[in-house]
Parts: C-alpha cells; sequence; structure tokens
C-alpha cells in the first residue's frame, strides 16, 4: 500500500520530529500585556481606520492614551469587549 522508506528517508523523518517535540514542547512566547491600535485591529478582526472611528466615537474598547498620538489597549480590555457583544 505504502512504498518503502530508504533509510535516508527515515533519518529525515527522525530529525522533523525531534524538531516537532522540541517545539512543542518549548515554554510559549509571553504575549504582551499592551498592543497598538494596529495590533489590536488584527486581534480583533477590524482595520485600524474602524478602531480608530470607534475610539473617537466611545463605542471601542478601552484605551491608554500617553501624549498626542501614543494610544495602546490592554489585550484583556480588547477580549472583554468582545464578550460584552457577544450574542447567545
Amino acid at each position: 500500500m505504502f512504498p518503502e522508506l530508504l533509510p535516508q528517508d527515515l533519518e529525515h523523518a527522525r530529525v522533523i520530529a525531534r524538531e516537532v517535540i522540541r517545539v512543542l514542547s518549548a515554554k510559549p512566547v509571553p504575549q504582551p500585556e499592551w498592543v497598538s491600535p494596529r495590533e489590536a485591529s488584527i486581534i480583533l478582526g477590524i482595520s485600524a481606520s474602524n478602531l480608530e472611528a470607534r475610539r473617537l466615537d466611545g463605542e471601542g474598547p478601552r484605551y491608554s492614551k500617553k501624549g498626542p498620538r501614543l494610544v495602546r489597549y490592554r489585550v484583556t480590555d480588547l477580549h472583554d469587549w468582545m464578550e460584552a457583544g457577544y450574542v447567545s
């Protein structure tokens, strides 16, 4: 049914399997607590301009503004905002 594997194919499969095990057993990459508007728009699945419009209208997720152009969103606030709009 399946063709026989050559020794070099088996060794290649072992190398790949070891790498998969190494990657899966590694510690997860820590996620940032705060993200930029562009990153927030990706998390939310909306455009950055849509997120900005919602922010200006007071309809978007909570955010922090430090200075005239530095806007940041806490990731947990993004998730909370999405959950608040959840319809069951």
